[in-house]
């Protein structure tokens, strides 16, 4: 990418680099049945009360998660599928309400979700509780929040109420340049033209060493209020935050939008007739033999694909769950946008030179974790130099 930047040098007035997409997961038992047989018994609730004492807690926790909407005269609106756009919906009530900052609404929806299910023991007959799928309702928070902009935060009423926070790196940006201040160009989710560009990156580094559980913890206990003040009195309870949805990406700001709508469609060529697997698995960490296959065993699929829409073009490289793409998008009069990015569904698939849980531990390339934590300067310039030149700006 660098070498990118070198050749184009009058046509790409800067580049961005950091967090685009962030969804965190908080659950609260690392085995959740275990987890789950704990809170009966602190109760006094044996296996076979579950499903009575989980209906009664469910409907409270449901109501207790729309009251702050309701108590802001904000509205609460139940979809009859949950694969409608709720954010779309979101948006398009935050417009038509003009809401600048705070609750904008509530939507609830019946989707699948992990819980529980009482079933007979093979050995006792006795019966037990295991971990099952099943349908129950989720509740989802849409805010404008005064650090992070426009977020949600989504709550499975049945236990064991894992709850997700969905954040946007360059909303949140955006919010940070606004309070510096700096001027900026805005388009959707990205920046066509920044007039401090070297503050706004020092920032999206800033967002690097954020105390998560800091900041999720109060998120937390808006939506889910009877955890805080009820559920945890005879079992405490805390969530653990983790990573389970996150992209990287940078921004490549082009001076003239025709120049960059010319030369998409060589880069797009270049994406899918010259980039092959070994490439791909270079990228993404793995030793490649000079046969151009993975060293070891690997059972990842590796795939690729190139297409046009509306907006741009769009290629992208699959390993596995994680991927790599390339785009173009926010063309207005004075700019456009060239994006490279890379999500991250899987973590372990990536090795970093870490410690394991113990601190005591020695520095090795481990698998990398999915824990939210503050990542310190001088371990982020440890991590393997493929992808560390990948995403430096």
């Amino acid at each position: 990418m660098n070498d990118f930047i070198t050749k184009f040098p009058d046509d790409i007035t800067g580049t961005l680099c950091g967090f685009d997409r962030l969804v965190c997961r908080g659950t609260l038992w690392r085995d959740k049945v275990s987890g789950m047989k704990g809170y009966l018994w602190a109760h006094g609730l044996r296996c076979k009360d579950f499903g009575e004492h989980a209906e009664q807690i469910s409907k409270r926790v449901k109501d207790a998660a729309v009251e702050p909407m309701l108590t802001a005269g904000r509205p609460v609106r139940y979809l009859n599928s949950g694969k409608e756009d709720k954010q779309r919906i979101a948006l398009e009530i935050a417009a038509a309400d003009r809401v600048s900052q705070g609750p904008i609404c509530a939507l609830t929806a019946v989707e699948l979700c992990s819980s529980y299910a009482i079933r007979r023991d093979a050995e006792t007959g006795k019966p037990d509780l295991k971990s099952q799928y099943r349908k129950g309702l989720s509740v989802y928070q849409y805010w404008i929040d005064p650090v992070f902009g426009f977020m949600s935060i989504r709550l499975q009423t049945w236990f064991p109420f894992t709850i997700h926070i969905y954040l946007n790196g360059r909303e949140w940006l955006s919010r940070q340049m606004d309070q510096a201040p700096i001027p900026y160009r805005r388009h959707g989710n990205c920046f066509t033209w920044i007039e401090d560009l070297p503050r706004a990156q020092e920032l999206m580094h800033d967002q690097r060493k954020v105390n998560w559980v800091q900041s999720f913890n109060p998120m937390a206990e808006r939506i889910h209020p009877l955890l805080f003040t009820e559920l945890n009195v005879n079992y405490p309870m805390r969530y653990y935050w983790t990573s389970v949805d996150s992209e990287w990406a940078m921004d490549l700001m082009f001076r003239d939008p025709e120049r960059l709508r010319r030369l998409v469609p060589r880069l797009m060529h270049v994406g899918i007739v010259s980039l092959s697997s070994p490439d791909v698995l270079r990228f993404m960490g793995k030793k490649v033999t000079r046969a151009g296959t993975a060293f070891g065993r690997s059972e990842l699929p590796i795939s690729g694909d190139l297409k046009i829409r509306s907006s741009g073009a769009r290629i992208k490289h699959r390993l596995g769950p994680n991927s790599v793409k390339l785009y173009d998008k926010a063309y207005d009069e004075q700019g456009a946008v060239l994006r490279s990015e890379i999500t991250i569904s899987v973590p372990k698939y990536f090795k970093v030179f870490r410690r394991t849980d113990d601190p005591k531990s020695k520095f090795a390339y481990r698998p990398l974790g999915q824990s939210t934590g503050i990542v310190p300067p001088w371990l982020w310039w440890m991590t393997p130099r493929h992808w560390r030149n990948s995403l430096a700006p």
